[in-house]
């Protein structure tokens, strides 16, 4: 019992601090960039005041986050190192399931990486997008619903050595992008690894860990590691919008 009460008034307070935090921006370099989508005339525009909710550490150059909306960003931390990268992220589409990102963090560690995140995303708090290795991309499709505390991790963290022959072993061109496809859905606490797409419509069960190409649409895959348990399966927003019968 007061382990639960500890931990509302701990989540009271984290919610407190997200809620008042002032925006920030600390880039170190040049050619750095935050741009908003001005929908009157369909292009993007450098904003340099300060944005409600988004907060911005860049070590690099040359690097651009574009947001084609603000009104759904609640708290976002966007974190990038060396040059040229950009993180692109959509629009509210106004839906009768609102999009949100609320205590969300992208990290961005090396050269020429693309972040792309849909329309209409919801990103609950904890979860976190990692993106390490050159080059690299990783596409979260449209209406993408994840859960509290998902760790998507678009590439390793560091470099594996081959001891004979010198050559790096977890990079190359057999590599694929990192793909989450439209209409999605992450369970809580689930591991999205480098190298996986997942198509539309696929719900992901709580706590699992995900690698490879999964093909079939509307399908669940759960487990460590996950696999498909069932086939021919809509994801529906809200629980006002389905017959639940007698």
């Amino acid at each position: 019992m007061l382990s639960c009460i500890i931990k509302k008034i701990r989540q009271k307070l984290q919610d407190y601090r997200f809620n008042n935090e002032v925006s920030r921006y600390n880039f170190n370099g040049q050619g750095n960039k935050i741009l908003v989508l001005n929908k009157k005339t369909n292009n993007y525009e450098e904003i340099t005041n300060t944005i409600s909710g988004l907060n911005v550490t860049i070590n690099g150059n040359n690097n651009h986050i574009k947001l084609k909306e603000l009104s759904f960003i609640k708290y976002l931390t966007v974190s990038i190192s060396d040059d040229n990268n950009q993180l692109l992220i959509g629009e509210d589409l106004h839906t009768p399931y609102p999009a949100t990102i609320n205590n969300v963090y992208i990290f961005i560690g090396r050269g020429n990486c693309n972040v792309v995140i849909g329309d209409n995303p919801v990103i609950q708090p904890g979860v976190v997008i990692s993106c390490i290795e050159p080059n690299f991309k990783c596409y979260i499709g449209n209406n993408v619903r994840i859960a509290g505390d998902v760790k998507i991790f678009a590439a390793d963290s560091h470099p594996i050595i081959d001891s004979i022959t010198g050559k790096v072993i977890n990079y190359g061109k057999n590599k694929r992008k990192l793909k989450i496809g439209d209409n999605c859905w992450l369970g809580m606490n689930s591991f999205i690894s480098k190298n996986t797409e997942l198509p539309n419509f696929t719900i992901v069960g709580a706590q699992s860990f995900v690698s490879g190409h999964f093909e079939k649409t509307n399908t669940i895959i759960a487990g460590n590691p996950a696999k498909v348990i069932k086939e021919n399966v809509i994801r529906i927003d809200r629980w006002q919008d389905v017959n639940l019968g007698e």
